[in-house]
């Protein structure tokens, strides 16, 4: 059995991942897809409970039905490219947010096709904001990122009259310092600036 499986990263050469291939893989947590898959046959992820976020590369174009069923701990799903065409309710019982490209692709994301995943799933672009709080200092503008991605930080740093800029904080009452080397953007983010007045 797989039970004891908890990653696995699929050789690039790969096309297609059979039915049920992973079914009941219970530890599995990590799965790379790799992007010369093109199809995801019935039941492949079936009852992986430890699963909790998966990519699926843009050369994916059809994926069978009850392939993430069961998935209980899936709660993000990125999707690289247009809407791979697919049997109902590949999601069921998954509640996760699923994130696809602000770009138009083809087949195109519609509200349509979206609602044939089934599950409880929340669609969003996939292109997350993150806003520079300045707390009175000069402006920064705000960037954006995908899913996964980072945040880079502002030069010049803000100012703000008889006052020091002392850094960026995750929170507003600058007690956690932004580490902008590490932090993963998974949200619409705030980062706020910390200042010590002068004097």
């Amino acid at each position: 059995g797989c039970s004891s499986l908890t990653e696995v990263a699929i050789p690039n050469s790969v096309t297609i991942i059979s039915y049920s291939a992973f079914l009941n893989c219970t530890s599995l947590k990590t799965i790379d897809l790799p992007s010369s898959l093109t199809m995801i046959y019935a039941g492949a992820f079936q009852g992986c409970t430890a699963l909790t976020g998966i990519e699926i590369p843009s050369s994916v174009t059809e994926i069978s039905w009850n392939v993430f069923d069961g998935c209980d701990s899936l709660h993000t799903v990125i999707f690289a490219g247009g809407a791979p065409l697919l049997d109902d309710d590949c999601f069921d019982d998954v509640t996760a947010t699923v994130f696809y490209p602000k770009e138009v692709q083809n087949p195109a994301w519609t509200e349509e096709n979206m609602l044939q995943y089934g599950g409880t799933l929340t669609w969003r672009v996939n292109e997350l904001t993150i806003t520079f709080h300045t707390g009175g200092g000069t402006a920064v503008a705000p960037q954006t990122t995908l899913y996964g991605g980072s945040a880079a930080k502002p030069d010049p740093d803000p100012e703000r009259t008889g006052h020091t800029f002392d850094g960026w904080y995750a929170d507003a009452a600058c007690t956690q310092a932004f580490d902008f080397e590490t932090a993963t953007i998974t949200d619409d983010t705030t980062i706020f600036a910390k200042w010590t007045r002068k004097g």
